[in-house]
């Protein structure tokens, strides 16, 4: 309700904006003939600026275990997660003048028929500490997140399981022996399950490391598409391959 009144709120300031730059182009004309032209341009343009933000303020979603209904102004839109294909999903802390404004989350959806659906919402969190540098706070959209991508990562099983490689991050690729790096330095290389070592998250990406290695030979970035239904097979796979999750229970504690 409350993003309701203050999209309405706003809209009427954009639209009575509008209003005055459209009388005040017809009033100047004489005077300055250009304000017969720029006036009601700029006028219509935060009129229909305000249109789109009571769209906007009118629209309404509903997340449920197996689906989301986004009710608007003219269409009602029901969705289960079972026909989404793909996902991407982003979180940007936002800044002003050096401090915390907020956190933007993104959130698309590939869907089966091809269209794309752009989730995005403000981040319930706020920062703690007396520097203001550490943030706290867990939003529902985390757990919308796990429900899609554990069915994206249902339907990316059935492909490995039928012998197709699964693209992951852009940086790997998932096999039935491995993980396979498809960009950078080590493009081309595989690497087995059982010679995998651990991984951890660490500036955006998740790094992974092998046996004997001091390094990670691959970082995916976490913004990706299809990041978290991947990072979901891949720790199943190792756990089924190898016995055990490899997570690092620290992750920051080593450079990548």
């Amino acid at each position: 309700m409350r993003g309701r009144v203050g999209a309405v709120a706003a809209a009427l300031f954009m639209g009575g904006f509008g209003v005055a730059m459209v009388a005040a182009g017809i009033v100047n004309a004489k005077a300055s003939p250009w304000m017969l032209v720029a006036g009601p341009v700029m006028g219509l343009l935060f009129l229909y600026a305000g249109v789109v933000i009571v769209i906007g303020g009118f629209r309404s979603w509903d997340f449920y275990e197996r689906g989301l209904v986004r009710e608007g102004p003219r269409h009602r839109l029901e969705l289960a997660y079972l026909d989404v294909r793909w996902m991407q999903y982003q979180s940007v802390r936002q800044y002003h003048n050096g401090a915390y404004a907020g956190t933007q989350l993104t959130m698309k959806l590939g869907l089966a028929n091809g269209s794309k659906l752009v989730i995005n919402f403000r981040h319930k969190e706020r920062a703690k500490g007396f520097f203001r540098t550490r943030f706290e706070g867990q939003d529902e959209m985390e757990q919308v997140r796990d429900a899609v991508a554990l069915c994206v990562a249902a339907d990316l099983r059935l492909l490995l399981d039928a012998g197709k490689e699964i693209e992951w991050g852009g940086y790997s690729a998932l096999t039935q022996t491995g993980i396979k790096v498809t960009r950078g330095k080590r493009r081309g290389t595989q690497f087995a399950w059982a010679s995998l070592r651990e991984f951890w998250s660490k500036n955006n990406r998740l790094w992974i490391a092998a046996q004997g290695e001091p390094k990670s030979f691959v970082g995916i970035p976490i913004t990706a598409r299809n990041f978290y239904p991947g990072l979901l097979l891949f720790e199943r796979l190792c756990e089924e391959r190898i016995g055990r999750s490899i997570r690092r229970p620290e992750p920051e504690s080593l450079p990548a």
